[in-house]
Parts: structure tokens; sequence; C-alpha cells
């Protein structure tokens, strides 16, 4: 798959670098971050979340300097670049249990770091925090179904987080597997619709 993808990576690498720089120079420095979304705002939102837990300070909105963009513009490419890769992956029927080997402890532990992001008393933007909840949200309800308490709304043990991850990740792998599936029926009905 890598040998077949390298055609198409570099170009599209190069087009999405081309469409953030532009998203990001069009939008004021205030509005990177803004609640009201637009579309600009929605296409380079990965690369400003990476930006933001990897490089920002506490209580910084927006970049300050041109390395801040630059790590911006870099993550939003390599999101949009590996959202197209599993798309492509999907279409051309090359998805193989390597994946899963691959994919389950990266989501266990992407899992982990945001349920233990979410306990801690760091200050986390909305536009951060929101998608973030979201995406552990199957696997805190897992853990507040089996282990928690009735006023308790996410786990704050070692154990509890880690199980909540586990379960997130699981949850996680079998939709996408569902959807490989999915997918798989669909197109065996469209090669031969009567079997």
């Amino acid at each position: 798959m890598l040998k077949r993808s390298r055609g198409w990576l570099a170009p599209a690498a190069a087009m999405l670098a081309i469409a953030s720089i532009a998203a990001l120079a069009a939008l004021p420095a205030p509005e990177i971050m803004s609640l009201d979304r637009t579309a600009l705002n929605v296409f380079v939102q990965p690369g400003v979340m990476a930006w933001w837990l990897i490089l920002a300070g506490p209580c910084q909105f927006a970049p300050t300097t041109l390395a801040g963009y630059a790590a911006i513009v870099a993550a939003n490419a390599a999101c949009w670049c590996l959202g197209l890769w599993f798309v492509i992956a999907l279409a051309r029927e090359t998805v193989t249990r390597s994946w899963y080997l691959i994919a389950a402890p990266g989501l266990t532990v992407a899992s982990l770091a945001i349920v233990a992001m979410r306990e801690s008393n760091r200050m986390v933007p909305s536009i951060v925090r929101n998608p973030l909840v979201a995406f552990v949200g199957p696997g805190v309800a897992v853990w507040w179904s089996a282990m928690g308490n009735l006023f308790q709304g996410s786990p704050s043990s070692r154990g509890g987080m880690l199980f909540a991850a586990v379960a997130n990740a699981g949850f996680w792998l079998m939709a996408f597997r569902l959807l490989v599936a999915a997918l798989g029926f669909l197109r065996r009905k469209l090669r031969n619709p009567r079997a």
C-alpha cells in the first residue's frame, strides 16, 4: 500500500499545506480558535488542536511565531493526508489485520492521554476539549456502566482511566471493523446483485 501511495501522497500533502496556509492567512489570529465556526476554522481545526496540545502555552489561543503557524500547517496537512489514506484504503479494499494491530495500541494510548487530560486541572479551550471528549465518550460510557458511581462523570483512578481507554479503543476498532464489513457487503452486492 505504501508503494502505491507514493504517487498521490506528495502532491496531496503539498496541496493541503497550501490550502492550510491560505486558510490561516484568511483567518484573523483571534478567530483561529473561535467558537463561531466557519469552513476555514473547521478545515484547520486538526492542525490547531495538534499545535495547542503540543506547543501552545496554557492561555494561548493563537500562535505568536512563524514556527507556530508552520506547526499548524504541517499537522493539518498530515491529519488530512492520513484521512485521505484511510478513505483510499477503504476504497481499494486494502485494509488488513496489520491495520488493527497498529491501530489498537495507538487508540488505547490516545484514549488514555485524553481521559487523563480530561481529569487534569489543565485549562483546555473548548475548541480543543470538545472533540477530544466526544472521541473518548464511548469508553467513558462503558466505564460508567461497569464501574462508575451515580454522581461520578468520569474515571479518576488509574485503573478506571485504563479501563475507559481500553473500552474506547475497543469501541472504535469495532466501529471501524463494522464499516469495513459493511463496505465489503455493499461491494459484493453491487458486483453480483443476484447472489
